[in-house]
């Protein structure tokens, strides 16, 4: 019974760890310094949007001065898959060697826009081509680019593979640029049945600064619902009910069988009849 119970506890616990299915992570580093990101890793919003991020990141023109912006998405990406990686993984490596970088591990996936679109939007606020990158590319001359590409969709526990074919797309694109900003980002999973992508805006906006102070706002207030856990969180989700009915259909018929065996231990003892002085006498 007591392991019955702590199987159905476990269980609770990660249909409960579901509800956090629906964000992904973003990353973004820089080989140059770099205000804008470092901003935003000392502000550290709790769960800002994806369009947020990248506004406030193009709020100025200090990353259209670069010679390069990388987009990259993945399907599936999460952040246990990032945080499962070595220390001497590639990807970490960059970001330990960049000269600015943020990391947000949750945003809400909902409002992360395709590749192509946040790629197309950069180009146009900075004035750069904007071109979908494939191994082997290479660019001549002094054109400034935006590129952008999406791995493979990521249904592994761990990310080891991934972060190979990261590094070969990366080593290409910065050994042909000298100055550059690379994003990426978790996008919806074709698979993942916990996730319905809504529709979002297509275009980012530059924010006017002109009469604003020169500072990043806190998100927190702005991108959490109003309302208690149940607005913040899809606490309701299909594997927290799986496991509710798992729970439930394993204690109960446990609980019936427990009543069932002790009531057929006691009846016995009530049926059998009497036996005594009393009963001997009247046989004799």
């Amino acid at each position: 019974m007591f392991r019955t119970s702590v199987v159905a506890s476990a269980v609770l616990l990660s249909g409960f760890a579901n509800a956090f299915y629906d964000s992904v992570p973003f990353v973004a580093w820089s080989n140059r310094p770099s205000l804008a990101i470092e901003k935003l890793q000392e502000q550290n919003p709790t769960v800002p949007s994806h369009a947020q991020i990248v506004n406030s990141l193009m709020s100025t023109d200090e990353l259209c001065s670069l010679d390069a912006v990388v987009i990259i998405g993945q399907p599936g990406l999460h952040a246990n898959k990032l945080s499962s990686l070595s220390h001497k993984s590639h990807l970490k490596s960059r970001l330990q060697e960049a000269r600015a970088r943020v990391h947000f591990p949750y945003i809400p996936v909902s409002g992360v826009p395709e590749t192509d679109t946040v790629a197309r939007d950069i180009a146009a606020l900075c004035g750069f081509a904007a071109d979908e990158w494939s191994l082997g590319n290479s660019y001549e001359g002094p054109s400034k680019r935006v590129l952008y590409f999406d791995l493979p969709e990521s249904t592994q526990k761990f990310w080891n593979s991934d972060d190979e074919t990261l590094e070969q797309n990366i080593d290409q694109i910065t050994a042909q640029f000298n100055t550059y900003a690379v994003f990426l980002t978790g996008t919806s999973s074709s698979i993942s049945t916990l996730v319905t992508k809504r529709q979002q805006p297509n275009s980012l906006s530059r924010p006017n600064f002109a009469n604003e102070p020169h500072t990043i706002t806190t998100f927190a207030n702005a991108t959490l619902p109003t309302g208690g856990i149940l607005a913040r969180y899809q606490l309701l989700t299909p594997g927290l009910l799986t496991a509710l009915i798992i729970a439930f259909g394993l204690l109960i018929p446990l609980l019936m069988v427990g009543i069932n065996a002790l009531a057929s231990i006691q009846s016995p003892l009530r049926t059998e009849s009497p036996k005594g002085p009393s009963l001997e006498k009247k046989n004799q």
